[in-house]
């Protein structure tokens, strides 16, 4: 049997988590947001409730949190928008969209 991810991004490497905070949705849902850096780049991960939303692609679920009035950093690009399934801390399913950010440049 497959251990389903944790609801924090390990990744092979060292991720520095910058900022967390947790926002609620114009439909009622919670989104949790967790800034984080790797290997010279930032990262954006959008933690929420898979419920009702089983069937979305990226983009469709990209769409869905700037209707629910988030502001993503960037426009949808495949290349730079990742999804994966979590379990929550309360052992809930959960989407984790993934946006690249920015590039650090290392000074």
């Amino acid at each position: 049997m497959k251990k389903k991810q944790s609801l924090y991004v390990s990744m092979k490497g060292t991720s520095t988590i910058i900022s967390e905070e947790t926002r609620p949705l114009n439909d009622g849902r919670h989104v949790k947001i967790q800034r984080w850096q790797e290997a010279g780049q930032l990262y954006v991960t959008y933690f929420f409730q898979v419920e009702g939303l089983e069937d979305k692609s990226k983009e469709e679920l990209f769409q869905y949190l700037v209707r629910q009035g988030i502001e993503l950093e960037l426009p949808f690009t495949k290349g730079k928008v990742t999804l994966q399934k979590f379990v929550d801390e309360n052992k809930q399913l959960c989407w984790g969209l993934t946006v690249v950010a920015i590039r650090v440049d290392k000074q």
